[in-house]
């Protein structure tokens, strides 16, 4: 997470994919469907991290590995939204804290 928090904070633009899907979602066609698989991959990546991390009890054994990655990812869209959209650079740090306090319980 931190390391897709940083990369909002090194693109000006935000984050492509952001982008992408914002413009592509309600199309069809090739490009689209690469847009969709890619962040469909991020995500699946993302989930495989949240069980490994449950398996090694470093989250809860309860943890809801699909529902954890779906608030980290609105935490990473909110960022991006926040500081594009109204210019507000501390958008990032407040998603950092929040994804912090999701997978600490602090």
């Amino acid at each position: 997470m931190s390391r897709w928090f940083d990369y909002l904070e090194f693109f000006d633009g935000g984050c492509l994919f952001v982008a992408a899907a914002s413009e592509l979602d309600g199309r069809s066609g090739p490009v689209r469907e690469a847009v969709a698989r890619a962040i469909d991959n991020g995500n699946a990546l993302l989930r495989r991290e949240i069980e490994l991390a449950t398996r090694l009890g470093e989250l809860p054994s309860d943890t809801d590995a699909d529902q954890v990655a779906f608030e980290l990812h609105a935490l990473l869209l909110k960022a991006n939204h926040d500081r594009r959209l109204f210019d507000r650079p501390e958008a990032v740090e407040r998603a950092r804290r929040a994804a912090d306090r999701l997978l600490t319980g602090r």
